[in-house]
């Protein structure tokens, strides 16, 4: 009797090459959420690096404050007592710059010249947050030149 062949072992290769692609892509989805882990948390550091310079701003703000309101002849003069640098072009409006780890900030004040005691000594001209440059790279040199 002539025996005729037979295909045994394709359903075998069939699920191993359906558990190869189904690791293939649960690979790439734990790559990319580590990705996302990295790039969040450098988010995260930028946030508080800028609040924390905005709260020196505003520290130095409410400083500017007292000393306008106690004396408000020559606001620039007072201005620069605390480290606000003047314009040379408008002699009213004064600007700090208050470095950080990951960015700067940016404040320009115009100044009141005649402030009364219920009005505004000064008017926020800007606020700028001047980024460092943003790091993508977290990867490791796999090959060093020699």
């Amino acid at each position: 009797m002539k025996r005729t062949p037979t295909m045994q072992g394709g359903a075998t290769v069939l699920i191993l090459l359906l558990m190869l692609t189904l690791l293939s892509f649960g690979l790439l989805a734990l790559l990319s959420a580590h990705a996302d882990l990295i790039l969040a948390g450098k988010n995260a550091d930028r946030a508080r690096s800028y609040y924390e310079l905005d709260a020196r701003a505003q520290t130095a703000l409410g400083e500017l404050d007292g000393i306008l309101a106690e004396r408000p002849s020559a606001p620039g003069e007072r201005a620069a007592t605390l480290g606000w640098a003047a314009d040379p072009n408008q002699p009213l409006v004064v600007s700090q710059t208050f470095p950080g780890e990951k960015t700067a900030l940016t404040v320009s004040l115009r100044l009141t010249p005649d402030a009364r005691p219920n009005r505004p000594r000064y008017e926020i001209v800007a606020w700028r947050e001047i980024p460092a440059a943003f790091d993508y790279d977290v990867g490791q040199d796999l090959w060093v030149p020699e």
